[in-house]
């Protein structure tokens, strides 16, 4: 008589991946995560610690971890300090993209304006969590676009795997783990952010990796518009809402979009839209109180070269309505 087999053993599942508070971190342990290898994630706490220096000292959480969904990058997650994960006030939760020469812990002053939207956000609606997945770099250096240098660097997307397991790692990182206490799902992207549709579609046709109520296009439609409108007849998006802010792109890029989708699709031209006023979008001043100024060029009517140098704000409104898409909308 042969002898029972040995049964297999269940694998364990992988442990999550470890959680920072920012407020928490310490110099040591920054030093200690480059030491072995975690030079992106340490980069990212520590300039979090930094742009986000005021939010959290005022109760607002910022906490940093990394996910497969994200190719192993992080993902900075922003709440503010009446937040609570099992409230019966359901949460809304918002995943966005961001373009080039930016980064997920911009300060205040950042030409897109995220960091101000964000606090404006929670700041209006307590229950919002934002998750911010950090790109890769395609060509350059990527550092933080701040009010006194303009960072030049182009992001890439490639190491995107799944929308939808980022967005649940991060809010599996915060405790919002039942299913039942979150609300609206909202997806943003920003410029070359789009490229993250075109990403996720080309691993999954089905629309699965993708998972959202609402998905908010700034100013991003790169060539990822048919993707877009792909997705939104898949069966991961074929109930959702596609608003977009249209800037400074092609307008008719969007027609395969709105052909696609009908009245689930809807367009706000922000290049239509009067400017905030310096209630709405003031002048930054650093810690200092000090103003700063970017430098603005055009070619006149005389073939000469001018230049203007208008202030920093708390998003950028100088250069057309591509980052005027997200410094007036995102988040609202």
């Amino acid at each position: 008589m042969k002898a029972n087999p040995t049964p297999t053993p269940t694998p364990k599942p992988p442990a999550p991946a470890p959680v920072y508070d920012v407020t928490h971190v310490t110099a040591d342990q920054i030093k200690d995560l480059r030491k072995h290898g975690q030079v992106r994630l340490a980069t990212t706490i520590e300039n979090a610690q930094t742009s986000y220096a005021d939010f959290t000292r005022n109760g607002g959480k910022v906490m940093v971890t990394t996910s497969k969904g994200n190719g192993g990058e992080p993902v900075m997650i922003v709440t503010g300090k009446d937040f609570r994960p099992t409230a019966d006030n359901k949460a809304t939760v918002h995943t966005h993209y961001h373009g080039d020469n930016a980064t997920v812990a911009d300060p205040m002053g950042s030409k897109a304006g995220t960091n101000w939207r964000i606090q404006e956000a929670i700041k209006n609606h307590p229950q919002m969590v934002f998750v911010l997945p950090e790109s890769v770099v395609q060509w350059g250096t990527q550092k933080m676009d701040t009010p006194t240098s303009d960072t030049s660097y182009g992001a890439s997307w490639s190491n995107v795997r799944s929308q939808a397991q980022t967005t649940q790692d991060a809010l599996n990182a915060i405790g919002l783990t039942d299913p039942g206490k979150i609300g609206t799902q909202v997806v943003s992207v920003h410029s070359k952010g789009g490229s993250v549709i075109s990403q996720l579609m080309g691993l999954d046709a089905s629309g699965s990796l993708l998972k959202a109520d609402r998905l908010e296009l700034y100013d991003s439609l790169y060539g990822s518009q048919g993707d877009v409108a792909a997705w939104g007849t898949s069966k991961g998006g074929a109930k959702a809402q596609v608003v977009h802010y249209h800037g400074e792109i092609d307008l008719s890029r969007a027609k395969v979009i709105e052909k696609a989708l009908g009245t689930r699709y809807t367009l706000v031209d922000v290049k239509k839209e009067p400017k905030f006023d310096d209630t709405k979008n003031p002048v930054y001043k650093d810690a200092q109180n000090n103003t700063h100024t970017r430098t603005k060029d055009w070619v006149g009517e005389d073939g000469k070269k001018h230049y203007a140098y208008p202030p920093v704000r708390q998003h950028f409104d100088d250069w057309g309505s591509h980052y005027r898409t997200v410094g007036q909308h995102l988040g609202e």
